[in-house]
């Protein structure tokens, strides 16, 4: 037992020996000196753009009023309603892309509701029949925007209280 005991300790005595007589040689190639770094400025140079504008709704408020709706008749397809939006953009001269976006909460149960002050009740708004995901910019070709409609949702399986209802969302509409 005593033999291999020292046999251990003087092989780490020679493993040592040999880093100490490489550290300078190791020391040496992690210090670069001064003078082998050279130094050059660089010049970055370009021109801001401001893309053309875009008005919804000639930025006025636009209200969607829904009047009695039976509450087990929510069924994301029954009260469908148009989202009638005109849109001026200027002349897009520099092939700006023109993206839409509905700006606003969703709700956690449809990425495409918003979320309204009645808890499990959204209301999903649709491009061209399919959902128009909330905060997602989606690209467009003036002239020819999609058709936006909305259409009250509710969770699965819940059953919602009676009363007054109001979601808001922003319609934006701007060339990237």
């Amino acid at each position: 037992m005593q033999a291999s005991l020292s046999n251990l300790i003087i092989s780490e005595g020679k493993i040592m020996q040999r880093i100490m007589k490489r550290l300078p040689l190791i020391m040496s190639l992690l210090v670069i000196p001064s003078s082998a770094v050279m130094a050059n400025d660089v010049e970055f140079t370009g021109t801001l753009l401001i893309p053309p504008p875009c008005t919804v709704f000639e930025d006025k408020v636009h209200v969607i009023e829904y009047k009695d709706i039976g509450l087990h008749k929510i069924d994301g397809i029954r009260f469908t309603k148009p989202i009638n939006y005109a849109l001026k953009c200027e002349d897009n001269l520099k092939g700006w892309d023109l993206m839409l976006t509905i700006k606003g909460t969703a709700t956690d149960f449809d990425k495409s509701a918003l979320e309204t002050n009645i808890r499990d009740l959204g209301m999903r708004i649709t491009q061209n029949g399919l959902g128009f995901e909330i905060n997602k910019p989606l690209k467009i070709t003036y002239g020819q925007p999609p058709v936006l409609e909305v259409v009250p949702v509710k969770r699965l399986g819940v059953t919602l209280p009676e009363g007054g209802f109001t979601a808001t969302g922003t319609l934006l509409a701007e060339y990237q």
